[in-house]
């Protein structure tokens, strides 16, 4: 009789370590999608990142970073509904997905809705403050709304932590600010 339980048992565990190797093997393979996706978004094909991508998320639903993906494929087709769509399912799958906000924000700036923009952007700089790239994008929503100062201040903290490698943008930003002073 224990004889019989004993191989019940060994099928129990044997049947528990194959559908453990099921899992992994889909976190693999969506892994590799992924990758796949962002060289073909490096390379400009879109539709082929967009598929990677999508693949990615059926297989491994749970990563914030391939539902955003999905999202920054189809903004860069226009798509930018669709793509805000990608953006909130990534900051549900993850809060503290900060890059979600992000493009949230563009998303609704691209949009128009500057509230909801504005909204996102103060969430992505909670959870990374120190995003030059944050603060310019507020500055330009603030400038639309008529919030002077606030998009003063935003493009001020943008020039104070961008890179030299962002001259273009500062001297933008700069620009920016003197065209707010004289209004």
């Amino acid at each position: 009789m224990f004889k019989n339980i004993n191989h019940i048992i060994l099928g129990v565990i044997l049947t528990m370590s194959c559908k453990n190797e099921v899992p992994q093997e889909k976190i693999k393979r969506a892994i590799q999608f992924n990758e796949n996706g962002v060289q073909f978004l490096q390379t400009g094909k879109l539709d082929k990142a967009l598929k990677a991508f999508i693949d990615a998320t059926t297989l491994h639903p749970e990563i914030p970073d391939y539902h955003n993906n999905v999202g920054v494929v189809l903004l860069n087709q226009g798509k930018t509904e669709e793509a805000l769509v990608h953006f909130i399912k990534s900051s549900k799958t993850d809060p503290e997905y900060a890059k979600a906000y992000y493009n949230q924000g563009v998303s609704f700036q691209q949009l128009g809705n500057n509230q909801n923009a504005i909204e996102s952007y103060l969430k992505a700089v909670q959870l990374i403050p120190n995003s030059p790239e944050i603060y310019f994008n507020m500055g330009i929503v603030y400038t639309r709304i008529g919030d002077k100062k606030r998009a003063k201040e935003s493009y001020l903290k943008f020039i104070n932590m961008a890179s030299p490698a962002m001259e273009m943008q500062i001297r933008d930003a700069r620009k920016k600010i003197l065209e707010l002073e004289k209004k």
